[in-house]
């Protein structure tokens, strides 16, 4: 993977625990769509990078999803506090009117702001598709470890305690078409353990 890197930066590569089997996710940092082509130009003329690694992968892939994400306008990238962690990746399918922005943004603040008192977790980053599935919004979060998963039913619960949260969640309710939780382990070489 090494020589991947040297073309962009690796914010994290996973492999799912929950929620999936035998995948992988990885989140690669770009400036712009033109540094991404010349990155994907420099692989494609990169012989190690064909050889060593793409040539092996590819008889194994059964399915690739290809997503173009940016951060939410109200979201930073942070990198966890600590190593060890069970990564959780929650994405939302979402209408396609806009008018979900402003009911995520204070259900997503107020929920981590709530959950971190009670679970040792940590938001990551929230984010939104420019491609791929439209209007798909996925939050990354780090637990510690699996006893912070285990945690959550109290942290839902405190959550429920406020009643700014809950009218929020109502009125984001409507826009949700869908939802997926996976639980992710981060292999060797991630810079996110």
């Amino acid at each position: 993977m090494h020589m991947r890197m040297e073309h962009s930066k690796l914010i994290g590569y996973w492999r799912t625990e929950l929620g999936g089997i035998n995948e992988v996710v990885h989140i690669w940092e770009y400036d712009n769509f033109s540094h991404r082509a010349t990155v994907r130009q420099a692989l494609a003329k990169d012989p190690e990078w064909a050889s060593k690694y793409f040539s092996k992968i590819l008889p194994m892939l059964v399915k690739q999803e290809n997503v173009a994400m940016h951060l939410m306008p109200w979201s930073e990238q942070k990198v966890p506090s600590k190593a060890g962690g069970v990564y959780e990746l929650r994405s939302y399918l979402m209408t396609a009117d806009q008018q979900w922005q402003d009911p995520l943004r204070r259900v997503i603040q107020g929920i981590a702001a709530e959950k971190a008192k009670v679970v040792p977790c940590e938001l990551l980053g929230v984010y939104q598709s420019e491609f791929g599935e439209y209007n798909k919004v996925c939050q990354l979060w780090f637990n510690d470890g699996f006893q912070a998963l285990d945690a959550r039913e109290e942290a839902k619960k405190k959550v429920f305690e406020h009643p700014e949260l809950i009218a929020a969640g109502t009125e984001l309710v409507p826009f949700v078409q869908g939802m997926e939780i996976k639980a992710l382990l981060p292999c060797s070489f991630s810079p996110m353990q």
